[in-house]
């Protein structure tokens, strides 16, 4: 139970800092349930041992209003007499740089956590230990960590204790989880090594993903290993449209886009007259001249290719030339029914999110009347018959939804033979 768990901080200013707490356990334990929060992000050890695979806890809220905790199950991690816990947390989102501005310090001046363990006893009794200013704190091997700006790690680093917390002045709403855990999952092998023509080392995984390098590496001592992870832009042109115009020609080949995500004035460029971004613009819901932004090229023609000069290696660079000779970009129409995700501004995203809409037969209604109908924040699927009076507020219908006449339909998402309630959307 969190009553009686205190909100705890570092004496010394840190970006990364570790909790501990050493107790001593009465008996043999029948059930240990572990809570735990954070402003920032935290990571629960017992024993110096991870009690979960999950990351990236306690996960995104508006941490001034509220803040999820989550727990665990870590009976199997309490054999013996005594136990150590740890919480080491670093600045993630509360406190870390966010938004392309890099502010710093949006939620939360500092970095904090809450915990709590109860305990029950073979015998019937009852225990219960929760983080307070007799907590010690150190310093951890992970020396930095941003969300935005990767991690610094030093396995040879000699810990150094910071003093005990202090109690944090944390205003904020404690809730329970209430969205999915991010887990790891599948280990992906790297498809290729290259050395590009100016000596980089490239490690190739041939897809997009999530998640982050695992590396095991045997080295001298004090060495450094630098990993950046990146949709690469920097690499011959010319080679990299041969090998995807090979590979889009085999059978069921793919179509290989080149991404150059960089800031809006880099990716985002005005429709030409002759129509070329004709496929992406109608998506967009722009009109010829306006700004059209996205982030995947599929060159399929003979004169893009031509465009290309000789030695030139960054794909950021060539739509910059594009651009100031007057010409759009070359879009492959095979494009046209893929999920774009703009990553060169917000309303890129949500003209996006708002054009896969409209590819599925969707509409979003924003307190919308029509036909007598009221629609409030909704998706509405085509085909759905909407009788007069019906009131869609935060609602989904999906095809085969029925509807009848006066009806209110309230967070909830309805298709063919369903209804699901869904909880009031959150104010974050």
């Amino acid at each position: 139970m969190k009553t009686g768990a205190k909100w705890i901080c570092s004496p010394k200013e840190a970006n990364v800092v570790d909790f501990y707490k050493k107790i001593a356990l009465s008996g043999k334990v029948k059930k240990a349930t572990l809570g735990a929060s954070a402003m920032g992000l935290y990571l629960v050890r017992i024993n110096g041992k991870r009690i979960t695979d999950s990351l990236l806890n306690p996960g995104w809220t508006s941490y001034h209003v509220r803040t999820q905790y989550q727990t665990y199950d870590v009976t199997a991690f309490l054999g013996g007499k005594s136990a150590e816990i740890s919480v080491t947390a670093a600045e993630g989102w509360a406190v870390g740089d966010l938004t392309w501005k890099g502010r710093h310090h949006v939620f939360s001046d500092t970095v904090s956590v809450i915990a709590w363990l109860d305990v029950e006893y073979a015998d019937g009794r009852e225990e219960h230990f929760a983080t307070d200013d007799t907590w010690g704190v150190r310093t951890s091997k992970i020396l930095y960590s941003e969300i935005y700006h990767g991690e610094t790690v030093d396995p040879t680093a000699r810990i150094k204790k910071l003093g005990t917390a202090e109690l944090s002045r944390v205003k904020t709403k404690l809730i329970p989880q209430v969205g999915e855990l991010i887990h790891e999952h599948e280990r992906i092998a790297p498809k290729e090594f290259i050395i590009t023509p100016k000596g980089e080392r490239v490690i190739d995984f041939g897809q997009n993903m999530t998640g982050y390098v695992e590396v095991r590496i045997k080295g001298e001592r004090g060495g450094r290993i630098v990993m950046n992870g990146d949709a690469y832009c920097n690499f011959d042109l010319k080679a990299f449209v041969r090998n995807a115009l090979a590979l889009a020609a085999q059978p069921n080949g793919p179509q290989v886009a080149l991404l150059a995500v960089d800031f809006p004035k880099v990716n985002t460029f005005r429709v030409g007259a002759d129509g070329r971004l004709a496929g992406v613009v109608g998506r967009f819901g722009s009109e010829e001249g306006l700004p059209a932004t996205f982030s995947g090229v599929s060159w399929y023609s003979d004169e893009a290719l031509s465009r290309i000069r000789d030695g030139e290696f960054d794909i950021r660079e060539f739509w910059k030339q594009e651009i100031a000779a007057g010409r759009a970009p070359f879009v492959d129409m095979t494009q046209l029914h893929a999920t774009w995700i703009d990553m060169g501004s917000p309303e890129g995203l949500m003209s996006a999110c708002m054009a896969r809409m409209d590819e599925l037969g969707c509409k979003f209604y924003n307190d919308t009347e029509t036909n007598a109908c009221a629609m409030r924040k909704c998706v509405i699927h085509a085909g759905v018959e909407m009788p007069s009076m019906a009131v869609i507020d935060h609602s989904i219908l999906y095809p085969g939804a029925i509807v009848n006449q006066d009806e209110i339909i309230e967070n909830e998402i309805r298709g063919k033979g369903f209804k699901w309630n869904v909880p009031p959307t959150p104010v974050y």
